[in-house]
């Protein structure tokens, strides 16, 4: 029982923990070369109520006040073409919920606190490449985070976000 309730409290937490994309804007238009300064932010979420047993602990952030069972670990930045899509424009044939096409940036993800919102975000400049085509691209950020802490075994997660940019 005690299982159960610990894993239903680790599912409901990881839909809590989300990155978006908070810039560029979607449908930016960016050309070969250029420099492009992609701000990933951590959505905080108030998390569902529930009852824990008393042998598991949670902390809380004096940050968000909120009960805090993750730790984000690292991002990758890629961009993927579509202008091979039959559905131009939207990339939903190229899966963009799992592929991030040409990697621009992978590394750490250790977002700040942004004054005057619940957020966190970290910014990165990356380049597209010189070779890109012209056309539709899904620009993508695969957030990998674990779940748990010192008193609950960890789970490793990866969620993608994509937003639609021109490259001209």
């Amino acid at each position: 029982m005690k299982c159960t309730l610990v894993l239903a409290a680790l599912a409901s937490l990881a839909a809590a923990q989300s990155v978006v994309i908070h810039a560029p804007a979607p449908q930016s238009t960016f050309s070969p070369g250029d420099e492009c300064v992609v701000d990933v932010e951590r959505v905080v979420r108030p998390y569902p109520r529930f009852t824990v047993p008393c042998a598991v602990r949670l902390t809380q952030t004096p940050l968000q006040n909120n009960l805090i069972l993750s730790n984000d670990v690292s991002v990758a930045i890629g961009l993927l073409s579509c202008a091979n899509d039959s559905t131009e424009g939207n990339c939903s044939g190229d899966g963009t919920d799992s592929q991030i096409g040409r990697v621009l940036f992978s590394g750490p993800y250790a977002p700040k606190s942004v004054p005057g919102t619940l957020g966190f975000a970290q910014n990165y400049t990356v380049t597209v490449p010189a070779d890109f085509p012209k056309g539709s691209a899904a620009l993508s950020v695969a957030h990998f985070f674990l779940l748990g802490s010192q008193t609950i075994s960890a789970s490793a997660h990866i969620e993608v976000r994509s937003e639609i940019i021109n490259i001209e």
